[in-house]
């Protein structure tokens, strides 16, 4: 039976279901089902791992001393100081995202958007009093902790804990989150991604693929390790983070107002919509509250500095300092390359953990040795990945890692594709849901890695199974392409979507010269091979069959030249821009119909983008407009031989008698221009 759910609908019953907790193991291992029990367990957990770990300020400040700071010569703080502002506060409830759950008391974003500018001045009176009072409100202090789904639902601690703050308190936050972040790019050391201006995930993501490709081409064995952070956000300790903060040069009475966010902090779980009691937070970063993930990278960069200390060999890309790590939060990849590396980085582990609060699973690492055959030398804390490793969701192997990410991805496109087709969707639905759930599947691995030649039928499939709803293809793939203005449904042509994503994005510096270790190695795969476009030729046909050559270096030379893309349009045209530019050229081919007197193709497209047809009218419309009409709910269409004109202007009788032979509604699709204004169907154009 074919189903009929709006689009907004789709996922939600199987996202309800995944956040149910059915039952939780106590510390006896005992599982517990009841409202009661649950919630005792989760208070129990939660409870202990927010109490204050009592560290000794001794063993905090010798870490601190021997570790290398930020230079810290020529920063003025004075504006983190500065009295807030009104336009501030403005500015934190723009930035705030809609449709987004409340706190405790229940009012939204939305509520404070419309009226921001009563509020506005409010808010900036309540936030100076309770800075200058040092000590929140108990609104603000208040927060509802839920449950995130984990590995083994059982275990309570493989559930990762969201804070759901007041939206006040969030626009505080984002006041002083806005301050601290320019700072960000000077204070913290270069290997951190996350939260940093104008570093991004991808850049953590590539600077480890250009570390295994080198090692592949180069047959050089060397261990990339990545640590395992327990409740990293949850076990930070505060006494820790204020004294980081303070060796950076944060001012005191900037650090005193953080101070006030976490003071007398309180949490109750929620948890199946039952509610527990409150418990104390006195430790951790609130995950959920938008300065949690700057706080983080504050506390742990004096570990990443202590390790780019280190003797260690890393990796060197030319004209860079060797790349010793390579950190996005919490999410931490060690280069090791040599025995005597190994005691140097668990000794580095320990001095952190028994400062700041933190505990690196070793048992739970993972090491992976990058060339094939048996490691040069043991590993022995860590576990050893035999085939592959997943950092930050990428996989990384010792073959070809695009094959690898990429089959992985489109199976999981597959699945939703076979469980969604045979839902009533109108063609434009079906175009939405691919944009909406199926592209950000793939998203994310197109900034790594490019998609190979070998899927390009696949993924055409796929996405034009979405569309049609089965295997057969009624109108051209180029066609669907076209702008709906231009006669098409706006469908997105997966292959130049993709392939332009990954060459803006891993190309588009070519033109300029940077430090940026994987920039660098990128530049020195392609710059033998296209001496001459570097200097705004196109690319030269070149072979390029040598087998110690990455994957995504080949396929890319010949995504440039098949495309002609030249180095200044990855340099200065928006990734929207070379896509749509690639899309026309290449691939969106025009509509077979050609217009004739009285532009009847023009007023029929008219028609077709008008915001008042029916989605299921217009299916059939287009679908006439193309030549292909449903025949009593049979999958025979009708071809038209003449296309100089539309049916309803070229006089074809059997077309036209086809649509008649349909009813009214098809009828007055097979007519849009000439019937939209006839009796009885009034204000359809």
């Amino acid at each position: 039976m074919v189903v009929s759910i709006p689009l907004i609908l789709f996922g939600i019953a199987e996202s309800v279901e995944k956040k149910v907790i059915t039952g939780l193991k106590d510390s006896q291992g005992i599982v517990q089902t009841s409202k009661g029990g649950i919630l005792r367990v989760v208070q129990a957990y939660y409870g202990d791992l927010f109490k204050s770990k009592a560290l000794e300020g001794e063993k905090i400040k010798a870490f601190l001393e021997g570790t290398p700071g930020p230079d810290l010569q020529n920063l003025d703080f004075s504006s983190l100081v500065a009295d807030i502002t009104e336009y501030e506060v403005k500015m934190a409830i723009d930035q705030l995202h809609l449709k987004k759950a409340p706190g405790p008391g229940g009012l939204t974003a939305e509520f404070y958007k419309t009226f921001k500018d009563l509020l506005a001045p409010i808010l900036v009176e309540v936030f100076r009093d309770c800075l200058g009072g040092g000590v929140l409100p108990p609104s603000m202090r208040l927060s509802s902790v839920l449950l995130s789904k984990g590995k083994d639902p059982s275990d309570v601690k493989n559930w990762r804990p969201i804070a759901l703050l007041n939206t006040d308190r969030k626009f505080l936050a984002k006041v002083l989150f806005s301050r601290l972040i320019l700072f960000s790019g000077t204070l913290l050391s270069r290997e951190q991604f996350c939260t940093v201006k104008g570093r991004r995930i991808f850049g953590a993501l590539l600077s480890i693929r250009e570390v295994l490709e080198t090692c592949k081409a180069q047959s050089s064995g060397i261990y990339v390790v990545g640590l395992d952070q327990a409740k990293a956000f949850d076990r930070v300790d505060h006494q820790y983070l204020w004294a980081t903060l303070r060796k950076y040069g944060i001012p005191d009475q900037f650090v005193e107002w953080l101070t006030v966010l976490y003071r007398e902090g309180e949490s109750f779980p929620l948890v199946n919509g039952w509610r527990g009691e409150n418990f104390r937070v006195e430790a951790g970063v609130r995950q959920g509250c938008p300065l949690s993930p700057l706080l983080y990278v504050f506390a742990i960069d004096p570990f990443l500095r202590s390790v780019q200390a280190l003797d260690l060999e890393g990796f060197r890309a030319p004209r860079c300092l060797p790349l010793k790590l390579v950190a996005y939060a919490d999410d931490v990849t060690v280069i090791v390359s040599h025995p005597e590396e190994v005691n140097l980085l668990t000794d580095a582990i320990e001095s952190y953990s028994e400062a700041s609060g933190s505990l690196v699973n070793t048992d739970k690492s993972e090491a992976f040795w990058t060339v094939e055959g048996e490691p040069d030398f043991p590993l022995p804390d860590f576990q050893l990945a035999s085939k592959e490793i997943s950092i930050l969701g990428v996989k990384f192997g010792r073959e070809d890692n695009s094959k690898l990410n990429w089959e992985s991805k489109l199976d999981a496109v597959n699945a939703r594709v076979q469980r969604w087709k045979k839902w009533r969707l109108s063609y434009r639905e079906r175009v939405k849901l691919i944009k909406t759930y199926l592209v950000p599947l793939l998203l994310y691995v197109s900034f790594v890695y490019p998609l190979p030649e070998a899927f390009y039928v696949r993924i055409h499939s796929l996405f034009f199974q979405m569309l049609w709803g089965s295997r057969l293809n009624p109108v051209k793939r180029g066609i669907t392409y076209l702008r709906t203005k231009e006669g098409g449904l706006d469908m997105l042509c997966p292959v130049a979507f993709f392939g332009t994503i990954f060459l803006k994005f891993n190309f588009g510096h070519l033109g300029q010269r940077t430090e940026v270790p994987w920039q660098s190695s990128v530049r020195a795969w392609v710059s033998p091979f296209v001496g001459d476009w570097l200097q705004g030729d196109r690319v030269k046909q070149v072979r390029v069959r040598h087998s110690h050559l990455p994957s995504y270096f080949v396929l890319a030379l010949k995504l440039l030249r098949r495309w002609d893309i030249r180095v200044d349009d990855l340099g200065t045209a928006s990734r929207r821009a070379l896509y749509m530019r690639v899309l026309d050229v290449y691939f969106a081919i025009p509509l077979a119909l050609r217009d004739c007197v009285g532009n009847t193709l023009v007023r029929s497209l008219r028609f077709l983008n008008s915001k008042r047809l029916p989605l299921k009218l217009f299916d059939l419309s287009w679908l006439s407009l193309q030549g292909k009409l449903f025949v009593r709910g049979n999958v025979k269409y009708l071809s038209v031989v003449d296309r100089n004109c539309p049916w309803w202007c070229g006089g074809v009788p059997g077309a036209f008698s086809a649509a008649l032979s349909l009813g009214k509604e098809c009828a007055l699709s097979g007519l849009p221009s000439s019937l939209c204004s006839a009796p009885g169907h009034p204000g359809l154009c």
